[in-house]
């Protein structure tokens, strides 16, 4: 595994879900009314989950795992093989799906959601990912 690349894609992660928490920060019809806040959460969140999935996808290369069908099932992969715990994987697959409509159907994108559900209620789930990679990165030191 190449300990750097990953500890570069978390340095980055934990930038993007910064200035993501930022944007969160202040009344939600403020958020709302700015379509540059806006804008750029949806970015933001989408890096960040990104992230998430090219982590899960190097772990998943460099260990032999097998490989994963979909976004989503790179994280059961990671539950699989003990990485990830399985009450975690719920969650992980929506910000799959999440990602997915970020990407694939942007204009169908609700800001209220988005504030509401992932910049005010979820970005600790970031914190949590990146805290078993790390556990697992030092159990195969």
């Amino acid at each position: 595994m190449d300990r750097d690349k990953v500890l570069g894609i978390i340095a980055r992660l934990e930038t993007d879900l910064g200035r993501a928490a930022e944007l969160a920060q202040g009344s939600r019809e403020a958020f709302l009314s700015d379509n540059l806040r806006v804008r750029t959460a949806e970015r933001l969140i989408q890096l960040s989950i990104q992230g998430l999935l090219d982590i899960s996808n190097h772990l998943i290369a460099c260990a032999g795992f097998r490989a994963p069908v979909s976004h989503g099932d790179s994280f059961e992969v990671l539950v699989e093989n003990e990485i990830l715990p399985e009450d975690f994987l719920p969650s992980l697959r929506q910000l799959a799906q999440y990602r997915n409509r970020l990407v694939h159907l942007y204009w169908d994108i609700e800001p209220e959601t988005m504030y509401d559900d992932i910049l005010r209620n979820r970005l600790e789930e970031f914190d949590r990912f990146v805290q078993c990679v790390l556990d697992y990165m030092d159990r195969e030191e």
